[in-house]
């Protein structure tokens, strides 16, 4: 009893958080943050649920290793201490740059214990995985700090100032079961049918539903969908 935790997720997912923490943890009771200012700290067996867009501001890094933040009061950090963080659709932190991977990295340290879930492949560049590992304080576990994953993935400086990769070393798969629990969809799901493709054509004529449908497939782009 007394618990406390933060979920991170997509606003997409807000609700079906709340819906799963009633379902699972009746104990507890989930509190869904709305709106640029609408972070709240969790109470003793309350489940603050918020979205990346809304961080509050003063997780914002100050430090230049990105780690940690001035601006956070001294009553927040005694709270956190005492909270556990989850972040739903982690691959979204696969850029150190993004303001939502530096704000969860900084509520991350704070936080006593943190969960990084996902269901989506890390493809297009190398430094994605060294993006997740370290905003969820795990470089140094797995690689043993940025050198580390540097010669593990076989990356070197380009002439241009850039990084290329090459195969990574057999050993990456190990390293990171140090702080990976993996389960194929085959494994959990198996008395579910094959998935089934469909294209279906839909005549938009209107100009508002159009563009409303351009919004919604960017945003399945950004989250890592391309179908």
């Amino acid at each position: 009893s007394g618990g406390r935790a933060i979920v991170i997720c997509p606003a997409t997912l807000k609700i079906n958080w709340s819906n799963e923490v009633g379902k699972w943890r009746p104990d507890l009771s989930p509190v869904i943050c709305k709106g640029r200012k609408g972070f709240k700290l969790p109470k003793a067996n309350e489940v603050v649920i918020i979205n990346f867009d809304i961080l509050p501001q003063e997780l914002t890094p100050t430090d230049k290793w990105g780690e940690e933040s001035t601006n956070v009061p001294q009553a927040w950090r005694e709270v956190l201490e005492q909270t556990t963080l989850i972040v739903d659709e982690a691959h979204n932190c696969k850029s150190h740059k993004a303001m939502r991977s530096k704000r969860t990295k900084v509520l991350s340290n704070l936080c006593k214990k943190s969960w990084a879930m996902t269901g989506t492949p890390l493809l297009s560049k190398g430094f994605d995985l060294w993006g997740v590992v370290s905003t969820f304080g795990m470089g140094r576990t797995v690689f043993g700090g940025f050198n580390g994953f540097v010669r593990s993935m076989n990356a070197h400086k380009n002439y241009y100032g850039g990084w290329e990769f090459g195969t990574p070393d057999p050993s990456v798969p190990e390293k990171l079961r140090r702080v990976m629990l993996r389960r194929t969809k085959s494994e959990v799901l198996t008395n579910l049918p094959p998935k089934t493709y469909q294209d279906v054509l839909v005549d938009v004529s209107s100009k508002r539903l159009l563009k409303m449908s351009d919004k919604m497939l960017e945003a399945m782009k950004a989250h890592g969908s391309d179908n």
